[in-house]
C-alpha cells in the first residue's frame, strides 16, 4: 500500500466501487434535457470508457486517459466526475470488480489470475476490494452465486438480486 493511502481513503474507495457504478449507469441513462451541464462530450466518454474497457488489466493513468479524451488532465478529471457521478478511480474500480465478478461466475481460473486479468496487483488486493465492498470474501460469493446459478429455478442479475423463474 503507497504512504498517501490510509484506511479511511481505502474505505471511500469501496464505498465508490459498491454504489458508484449505479450512479453513473443513472446519469447516462437521463434524457439529455435532464443531465447535468458540463461534464465531457458524448464523443469522449464513449472513447474513454472503451478505452478503460479494453485495458482494464493494466495499469492507466491520469494523464494517459486525458490525452485518450483529448483534454488537459485537469479538465479532464472535474468533466469525468460530472458526466459519471464518480472519479476516474472510482469507475475504472468498479469496473474491475465487475469484471472480476463475471470472471469468478463464468470461468475455473484461480483468484490469483482473476485479480491480474482485472488489473489488481494481486489476490490480496482483489480480496481486500471485495470484501470492502460487498462484505463478503471473493471465495465465499464465488460459491454462493455459482450455487444460485446452478439452480434452474433461480437466475442471479450481476448486483445480486435474485429472481425466480417465474418473476
Amino acid at each position: 500500500m503507497s504512504p498517501e493511502m490510509n484506511s479511511s481513503s481505502l474505505h471511500s474507495d469501496a464505498a465508490v466501487i459498491e454504489y458508484g457504478m449505479s450512479s453513473a449507469v443513472a446519469i447516462r441513462e437521463l434524457p439529455r434535457s435532464e443531465r447535468p451541464l458540463g461534464g465531457l462530450a458524448s464523443w469522449r466518454a464513449t472513447r474513454v470508457r472503451a478505452y478503460i474497457e479494453a485495458h482494464l488489466a493494466q495499469r492507466m493513468s491520469m494523464e494517459l486517459l486525458a490525452s485518450v479524451a483529448l483534454m488537459s488532465q485537469s479538465h479532464f478529471c472535474r468533466s469525468f466526475k460530472q458526466s459519471h457521478g464518480l472519479t476516474v478511480h472510482g469507475y475504472v474500480m468498479a469496473r474491475r470488480m465487475q469484471r472480476a465478478k463475471h470472471l469468478m461466475l463464468t470461468t475455473k481460473a484461480s483468484l490469483a489470475e482473476i485479480a491480474t486479468a482485472c488489473g489488481m496487483s494481486d489476490q490480496s488486493h482483489l480480496t481486500r476490494m471485495f470484501s470492502r465492498s460487498l462484505h463478503e470474501s471473493p471465495s465465499a460469493w464465488r460459491r454462493r452465486n455459482r450455487a444460485m446459478s446452478e439452480r434452474p429455478d433461480v437466475r442471479t442479475l450481476s448486483h445480486g438480486v435474485q429472481h425466480g423463474a417465474g418473476s
